[in-house]
């Protein structure tokens, strides 16, 4: 609380001052971005004057492939993996000191992890500034083109990431027991980086508000941990019954927002995108839940 309460203090006075376009954040090391990344959404204050950007992650494309194959305790995440999930833009740095061909390894595997982060190389981290500053990552109409955009890379995404779910193809046992053990599988399957990756689904028609909210704060608050699984970031482009808007879902870990979007939601045939990054997502729970939560067809009950 007070490393938070620091950093606001000093962000406001920052922004009671003129002459600055941008302010960049540097954490240190492997720390987690994404409570800094939650102060801006939690403190009213700030959010009036900041808007939070982006979330740029710079890889050592020396040593990073080193540090995703380290092999972590039972339940313990990859923190290079995790800073490469919560990326918005991902620069792999120190090209000049490795071959192609492991580059191209590395790439493949930055991409299994993080499929959708515009990916840029360099040399001494020198990139063209449009590409880190002005993002508008968090910004509503910059989710729901990336989300509407998406469609054609879905299916590609979700052949790069069945590996990511540790369920087997006979996966509709859905008793109490099976469920546990899926939920301990995932937790100590996998001991490197690849168990953090992304989860991209399509549900189609329309989704009721209330009982997604439902669903939502449950699964971040309540049930993620004994499911194995944990949730780093994810949007959602919703078509909601009874709106005219797709909204638009953004998150970070247990905090999100629903909000409506700039484009109308489609009149025949609606759908919803949603991507979630993050440990040990099961792709298969996350269909099922959704898929449950879609409104019934015909006029609402009196």
């Amino acid at each position: 609380c007070s490393v938070r309460d620091d950093l606001v203090n000093a962000l406001e006075v920052l922004v009671k001052r003129e002459g600055f376009d941008n302010i960049l954040i540097e954490t240190t090391g492997l720390a987690d971005p994404g409570p800094l990344a939650s102060i801006f959404w939690l403190d009213d204050a700030l959010e009036s004057a900041l808007t939070l950007d982006a979330v740029v992650t710079v890889v050592d494309s020396k040593y990073c492939m080193q540090h995703l194959s380290e092999e972590k305790a039972p339940g313990e995440v990859n923190e290079c993996a995790r800073q490469i999930a919560f990326a918005d833009r991902l620069i792999l740095n120190k090209q000049d000191l490795v071959s192609p061909e492991d580059a191209a390894s590395l790439t493949e595997r930055v991409r299994r992890i993080n499929p959708n982060a515009p990916l840029y190389r360099s040399q001494h981290s020198k990139v063209p500034l449009d590409a880190i500053l002005g993002v508008g990552a968090f910004d509503l109409k910059h989710a729901a083109r990336l989300l509407a955009s998406h469609e054609g890379e879905a299916e590609a995404a979700e052949q790069q990431h069945h590996h990511h779910h540790h369920g087997e193809e006979g996966h509709a046992d859905c008793s109490e027991c099976s469920q546990q053990r899926e939920a301990e599988q995932r937790r100590l399957s996998s001991k490197h980086g690849d168990k953090v990756g992304c989860v991209t689904l399509t549900i189609e028609g329309e989704l009721d508000m209330q009982r997604f909210r439902t669903w939502l704060g449950t699964f971040l608050w309540e049930e993620q941990t004994s499911l194995g699984m944990e949730a780093y970031r994810y949007k959602g482009l919703l078509s909601l019954k009874g709106e005219q808007f797709q909204h638009v879902l953004q998150g970070v870990h247990d905090t999100f927002e629903l909000e409506p979007g700039p484009t109308s939601k489609p009149a025949s045939n609606p759908v919803s995108k949603l991507v979630f990054i993050g440990k040990c997502l099961d792709e298969a729970y996350f269909q099922q839940k959704l898929r449950g939560l879609t409104a019934p067809e015909g006029p609402a009950a009196a």
